[in-house]
């Protein structure tokens, strides 16, 4: 099959649907309005406050021990899975997100209610990733300001995007976390990047503003991919699949 057609139409759709969601809400409510959230402040207020009221679109109230104790189901924690591997020689925190097996259209397709599990899911991954980087103290004594991740794209499949709706919440996220990578992302390492991810990459863009220049990308081939790795971080904090040591273990395990 050729994928450039298909790819074509989805990409049309993709930018119809950043349109809609980059513009103000109108009368009919259609469009979410996302410019004034501060993902910083969010974190910031969660753990100064028992509870606060998130908007992206709709009002929702989120407790921090709801975050604190927050388990997704069974199918949330299998299908999006993330880690915190270590830390690199600053102590920034490295998280891994294994995005191939990011199936957003199967959540998508099941309705409001496993959407809003999901979205539950992503918001306590940004508090422990924020706590994470709180709880660290550089070698010199000082404060920890960001963090680095491994983006792993293996796997990840025309289906799991190709898909309007699918679109639209992707770019919401990236949208709301914007403030998140621009103030606080030291590098991100895009590995196993297939010509899907590299397209879905580049329609987003944008979005990621500034934050873009942080990442370093990579396709499948892992000589080129592993050597890289390990130069950015350590091989003890790493697992064996990334070049890693036999008995590593991640500080945290989500999915």
């Amino acid at each position: 099959m050729n994928l450039h057609v298909p790819f074509l139409l989805f990409a049309s759709s993709f930018l119809v649907v950043s349109a809609e969601i980059g513009s103000e809400v109108g009368g009919n409510g259609t469009a979410i309005e996302v410019r004034d959230f501060d993902v910083s402040r969010f974190v910031q207020q969660l753990l100064l406050t028992s509870d606060m009221v998130l908007s992206t679109g709709q009002r929702l109230s989120i407790r921090i021990d709801e975050l604190e104790n927050f388990v997704p189901s069974e199918d949330i924690q299998e299908g999006f899975p993330y880690y915190m591997a270590g830390y690199d020689d600053e102590n920034r925190p490295i998280w891994v997100i294994e995005f191939g097996k990011w199936d957003l259209r199967s959540v998508i397709e099941q309705g409001q209610k496993k959407v809003d599990q999901f979205d539950m899911h992503v918001y306590a991954g940004i508090y422990r990733l924020y706590k994470s980087i709180i709880a660290s103290t550089a070698p010199d004594g000082g404060a920890v300001s960001d963090f680095s991740i491994i983006i792993d794209f293996e796997g990840l499949k025309f289906r799991q995007i190709a898909h309007v709706s699918t679109a639209a919440h992707l770019i919401t996220l990236f949208r709301i976390f914007n403030e998140l990578l621009v103030r606080h992302l030291h590098l991100a390492m895009l590995i196993n990047m297939n010509y899907i991810a590299e397209r879905m990459l580049n329609m987003v863009r944008p979005v990621l503003g500034s934050a873009a220049e942080k990442m370093v990308i990579f396709g499948s081939n892992r000589e080129k991919w592993l050597p890289a790795l390990l130069r950015a971080f350590p091989r003890d904090q790493m697992p064996e699949w990334y070049g890693g040591t036999k008995n590593f273990l991640p500080l945290q395990v989500h999915g």
